[in-house]
């Protein structure tokens, strides 16, 4: 498959995976509130606990795509995101709502950016860094799509129903977009990794940079 493809491709299943997952709660909180009467400290909470759960899950997801490759875990992720709504569609209670949430966070650990850098990297090898630039690109246009969508589907066939064409979104378009782009995503050879990226930052430097974009 052409690489332009798979980055197009991966571009779609981004736009879609932070559109929904990421950029919902701030357009339909409003309406989540109306209809459940539940505080905004757990509707934005439980959000907060998904972003939780996805960080306790990073290094392990990491360590999933350097041993077995992309081509697994970022369809996985689809799937998971898929259910992830559809908890929280059908069965409007705070527990699955909650549920729902925390299965969205892992799963966002799974198949948005950063899964998805490092399996377009075990396709697309020495061009790895300008298809990366391309997909980043790409996937910045998920809130200028979503923020707007989100709101008028919201408004038009209520949060729980859009939460539902969410989950329909990344089963039905994004999980086989993934299977078939990504069949290729396997483990890099451990001699081909150095003629990616050999300029790390180490000790001091490393530390301060770290320090740096955590403050930013």
């Amino acid at each position: 498959m052409p690489l332009w493809l798979i980055i197009a491709g991966l571009g779609v299943t981004q736009v879609i995976s932070w559109g929904t997952a990421f950029f919902i709660i701030g357009t339909v909180s409003p309406d989540i509130a109306a209809t459940t009467g539940w505080p905004q400290t757990l509707i934005f909470g439980a959000f907060t606990a998904a972003l939780l759960a996805g960080g306790l899950v990073s290094r392990w997801a990491g360590r999933m795509i350097d041993v077995n490759g992309g081509r697994l875990l970022v369809p996985i992720g689809s799937a998971l995101m898929a259910l992830g709504c559809m908890i929280i569609a059908l069965s409007p209670t705070k527990a699955a709502y909650l549920g729902g949430w925390l299965l969205i966070g892992v799963s966002m650990r799974f198949a948005t950016y950063d899964p998805v850098f490092a399996s377009l990297t075990q396709i697309s090898r020495d061009k790895a860094r300008h298809s990366i630039s391309a997909l980043t690109l790409m996937g910045g246009l998920s809130s200028t799509i979503f923020w707007p969508l989100n709101h008028f589907l919201s408004q038009q066939v209520g949060w729980q129903n859009t939460f539902l064409i969410h989950g329909a979104f990344h089963l039905l378009l994004c999980l086989p977009l993934h299977l078939l782009i990504l069949r290729d995503a396997r483990p890099l050879p451990p001699d081909d990794t150095a003629d990616i990226e050999t300029d790390y930052l180490t000790g001091r430097n490393r530390s301060l940079a770290i320090a740096l974009f955590a403050a930013a």
